[in-house]
């Protein structure tokens, strides 16, 4: 074939698409897009707005006291006399860890003593180093006798070897000679 014919052959190929194409827009007439206008959005529930009272503060409980002041530490021996005097609760059955649990069925904790003094204000002042250089400490009132001293507690832990720990890192960081203790509540 030649040259002429070929393009002859695809210009008419070319036309005939494009009447297939844009044909069918040119003899159907647009017909106009309807919009429903109805919302689909459900009417908003009547709300009926209460007045709340303020709150009142109740009158017929005491204050809590601080948290410092809320657990004492013991030694072993007090510990076990206090337990002991106690009611016994039911046995722990022989799943549990016996050591780890004293008489009340309660977990035996420990305590870092680390100092005794005298007067309040020291008491407060040595727990508020130990508690800026990170660690868990209070203060304590201990009377014996007519004597009144105030001790100074890190802790609680349940793990003994973490309290021997804490103990011996304690005594190298403040040059004391700190004692471990056990701690109910």
């Amino acid at each position: 074939m030649d040259n002429g014919v070929k393009q002859r052959l695809i210009g008419a190929c070319v036309l005939v698409s494009v009447g297939i194409i844009f044909l069918p827009t040119l003899l159907h007439k647009e017909s106009p897009q309807i919009v429903d206008t109805q919302t689909q959005v459900p009417v908003a529930p009547a709300f009926e707005f209460k007045s709340v009272e303020s709150p009142t503060e109740p009158t017929n409980t005491a204050p809590l006291t601080e948290p410092d002041e809320m657990f004492q530490a013991v030694s072993d021996s007090k510990a076990d006399q206090v337990t002991s005097s106690e009611s016994p609760q039911k046995e722990p059955d022989s799943s549990t860890h016996v050591e780890s649990f004293d008489n009340r069925g309660l977990p035996k904790a420990w305590v870092v003593q680390v100092g005794s003094f005298s007067e309040i204000a020291r008491a407060k002042k040595f727990s508020g180093d130990l508690r800026n250089n990170g660690y868990k400490a209070f203060h304590r009132e201990h009377k014996n006798n007519s004597k009144t001293v105030y001790r100074v507690y890190v802790g609680p832990n349940i793990n003994r070897d973490a309290s021997e720990k804490l103990k011996s890192e304690l005594d190298l960081q403040f040059s004391v000679n700190s004692l471990v203790l056990r701690y109910t509540p």
